[in-house]
């Protein structure tokens, strides 16, 4: 017996971002507000319950990407998928040996701070989860990564601990514009240059949770970082993504996460959209979105 999916798995925003020092375990606190997005990678999921091999196979289709930021994407070794990790885990943690095989639609970049590789992972771990309901997976999200716990769910959340502790909460839908610049960021070198800029406090800013209204209450400490310490094209980059989404007629603008993609929030779907169609002219990836 075979079983087919298609799901779709949201990109999201960090409409605000607090740091705090690095803890014990390596990690660093934060105090955040993740927006899952419109945005969204599609993976198709064959499970073959005929073949108990314990396979997953895994096949990437990056069309939809701009061509550097597909090539980025194919050099990933499948086993270094985070989707194929979900599966791998899953299947150590249940004992699950049914044959899987996985088509990636990818829509989100990667190392731009909206989270695809988490999400992908997520949704993998919904499918497999949907054979086992009692199953929690929460523990198995947050042993792949920060992020992947929140994408159990779609909508927003006040996120704390290391991104692991979620408070789901209600946020009006935003009218956004994404873009990225030609350059991709590592998470792991966002936080190296956050500990050496010597700006990091012993716990993070607690998150404004207030009506949207301007000026918008949320930063996002990367973006201090990146704009005071970062590489000299870095910082002009960023600052001028910043001030094209201004331009543009955003309401606030930030980056996301540990970047590289910023984005800016619009009054109007019509205004966003002609944004959009404006910076297309000038950066490689840009996309309108809501969050949802």
């Amino acid at each position: 017996m075979k079983n087919s999916f298609v799901i779709n798995a949201p990109a999201k925003i960090n409409l605000h971002l607090g740091i705090g020092a690095r803890r014990q375990d390596g990690f660093h606190s934060i105090e955040s507000i993740f927006l899952a997005l419109s945005l969204c990678d599609t993976l198709e999921i064959e499970v073959d319950f005929e073949n108990c091999s314990g396979e997953t196979r895994i096949t990437l289709n990056s069309e939809e990407l701009p061509c550097q930021f597909a090539k980025e994407l194919n050099e990933i070794k499948p086993e270094a998928n985070l989707a194929f990790k979900a599966a791998e885990h899953f299947r150590k943690k249940t004992g699950f040996n049914a044959a899987l095989d996985i088509t990636l639609i990818k829509r989100i970049p990667a190392g731009a701070g909206l989270g695809g590789g988490s999400s992908d992972a997520a949704s993998v771990l919904k499918v497999l989860g949907s054979f086992f309901p009692e199953l929690a997976l929460h523990p198995m999200a947050a042993a792949l990564g920060s992020d992947t716990p929140f994408f159990l769910d779609t909508g927003a959340a006040k996120v704390s601990g290391r991104g692991e502790i979620l408070n789901r909460i209600y946020f009006e839908p935003l009218k956004l514009v994404v873009l990225k610049p030609e350059f991709s960021s590592a998470t792991a070198r966002a936080y190296a240059l956050f500990d050496s800029s010597g700006i990091c406090p012993v716990k993070p800013a607690p998150v404004p949770l207030r009506s949207l209204k301007n000026p918008f209450p949320y930063t996002n400490d990367f973006l201090r970082v990146f704009l005071e310490y970062g590489e000299p094209e870095e910082r002009r980059v960023y600052a001028k993504a910043l001030a094209a989404l201004y331009n543009a007629g955003a309401q606030f603008a930030s980056v996301s996460g540990s970047g590289s993609a910023c984005f800016g929030v619009f009054k109007e779907h019509e205004q966003a959209l002609r944004a959009a169609a404006l910076l297309k002219t000038e950066w490689p990836f840009v996309v309108n979105c809501d969050s949802i």
